[in-house]
């Protein structure tokens, strides 16, 4: 059921030059001082940090925002350096982060930026109307914040959260990029959000929906100095071979590349980085609290589990570029984790039949699966496909239906606007995981799948937010993570690496990719 065909990019470049469609059209070859990086989604194409999901927003808004906590040049550690908190100190109980501002820098509209636009900026990725990925989060641990003096911020938590500096840091959210509480008041928020201003190195320039946002350099840099381009368009193309063509032929100067074609990048010049595990593939199970739907039925969320072969889609399409396994490789507590809880669910159709037919579905059933371009998984559909064929090998008709990312996912805050399907869900991978699996696992989550139908699992992940030291946290999350995979609330395929091919007139060396979640390294590429 998985395609091993491996074709030559290079051999049918011609070919896929004429056929690509109207996408490569739109675009010419970037200018030598210019910067074109082409990805699958740009999901809701949001310019505020609060209003979408880290897995599209923080490809870009990197480029335009400065962090509260920044990370070090290799994206793999938070940092002092870079981010607008230039010191902070941390209570003796655990539960008060004193920030102490870096003075003299300014919003791109001459601003300067204090403590009072720290303070606005948490306020909003706290609010009602803040939909990004750790919203949830942050409002569950953030009891106030205070304005100490014009450069001095503290921030009081509920409870102890040792992992709070690194869930505010660049190298995971969207949410402490900081918005100038001047502007928003002066112009509103409808007109920021068509106009933003940050205080990062480059401005908003202009967007077109559905294809592209651009912005252009700022003279200076506090941080960084002037930028290494004086434009930066980031494209959204959902087909693979037109983002390769796109690349071939010089419209493009950095995209993710098919596992498949690596060898032919790198044969023929082009600069090729990894992101190690830079997504975990796993299939969201939609409704399973509703009585009425298959997914209610444990039996059949572990005959799901047994029907997919996730071994011999990592290595027939995708070349072994990633790890079989049911845990997040990237967190800090994969090193510890206890015997077996993180082994791949084992391929056994036959077990898995039995159990559609024990749970009262011997003819099986039908389900909408739901695929979507997402950024780094340029073989997502493929992937799609292939699990699909194996659900529909044990009688679980999965019809595959296609969309936007962004469509999807603006459905999963309201369960009743929910259909009742399913999805192979890449998930970004973070240094500290429990912030995802609040939002997708506990019953408050904001893109909760479960919605309370594992009270016990909801119980162990409040306890898992307020583990005050990483021992503790390490124990508290694979009490949580045990629940979740014992009652399949969740399916746990593979970890897969990122793959990106980067033109090397414009992108010679290796760029820091690092650890950071859903960040494909903007930063480092347009750092001098």
């Amino acid at each position: 059921m998985v395609d091993k065909y491996k074709p030559s990019l290079f051999a049918v470049f011609a070919l896929l030059a004429v056929t690509a469609g109207t996408d490569i059209t739109k675009a010419q070859s970037a200018p030598p001082g210019d910067l074109r990086v082409v990805v699958e989604s740009l999901g809701n194409e949001t310019l505020d940090p609060t209003r979408g999901p880290a897995t599209t927003t923080k490809l870009y808004l990197p480029l335009m925002y400065d962090s509260l906590v920044g990370a070090n040049a290799e994206n793999t550690d938070i940092s002092k350096e870079t981010g607008i908190a230039k010191d902070w100190k941390i209570s003796d109980d655990g539960k008060v982060y004193t920030f102490y501002l870096r003075q003299g820098v300014k919003f791109q509209n001459g601003d300067d930026l204090t403590a009072e636009d720290v303070k606005f900026s948490l306020d909003r990725a706290t609010g009602p109307n803040a939909i990004s990925s750790l919203a949830g989060v942050f409002k569950k641990a953030i009891n106030h914040i205070t304005v100490d003096d014009p450069y001095t911020v503290s921030v009081f938590l509920n409870e102890p959260k040792f992992s709070f500096l690194l869930d505010i840091s660049s190298l995971v959210c969207s949410e402490s990029m900081i918005v100038p509480k001047k502007y928003i008041e002066k112009v509103g928020e409808d007109k920021f959000a068509a106009e933003p201003v940050g205080s990062g190195p480059y401005r908003f320039k202009k967007r077109t929906a559905g294809y592209s946002i651009e912005f252009e350099a700022m003279p200076q840099h506090w941080s960084i100095g002037k930028p290494r381009f004086a434009n930066v368009q980031v494209i959204a193309v959902s087909e693979q071979n037109t983002r390769l063509t796109m690349i071939q032929s010089d419209q493009a100067d950095v995209v993710s590349i098919g596992r498949r074609y690596v060898k032919d990048f790198e044969k023929n010049g082009f600069t090729v980085a990894t992101k190690p595990a830079a997504n975990q593939m796993h299939m969201l199970l939609n409704n399973q609290w509703e009585k009425d739907s298959p997914l209610n039925d444990k039996r059949v969320r572990e005959a799901i589990a047994h029907a997919i072969d996730s071994k011999a889609i990592l290595t027939g399409l995708l070349l072994g570029a990633g790890q079989q396994t049911r845990c997040w490789v990237t967190d800090v507590s994969y090193s510890t984790r206890p015997q077996g809880l993180c082994d791949p669910d084992k391929f056994d159709p036959k077990a898995s039949k039995q159990l559609l037919a024990d749970a009262g579905y011997p003819n099986g059933f039908d389900i909408t699966f739901r695929s979507y371009p997402t950024p780094g998984v340029p073989e997502k559909l493929e992937i799609d496909q292939a699990i699909a064929g194996y659900l529909r090998a044990v009688g679980i008709r999965a019809k595959i239906e296609v969309g936007e990312y962004g469509a999807y996912r603006s459905q999963w805050p309201t369960p009743a606007s929910l259909p009742k399907t399913i999805a192979n869900n890449p998930t970004v991978s973070q240094v500290v995981v429990s912030s995802l699996i609040f939002s997708f696992f506990h019953k408050d989550g904001l893109l909760s799948t479960t919605r309370g139908v594992n009270p016990k699992a909801d119980a162990d992940i409040n306890e898992m937010l307020v583990a005050p030291d990483l021992d503790s946290y390490k124990k508290r999350l694979m009490t949580a993570w045990g629940d979740l995979l014992n009652d399949y609330n969740l399916i746990m395929l593979f970890t897969l690496d990122g793959k990106y091919a980067a033109n090397p007139k414009k992108l010679p060396k290796l760029w820091a990719l690092g650890t950071s979640t859903a960040d494909i390294g903007m930063r480092s590429m347009i750092t001098p």
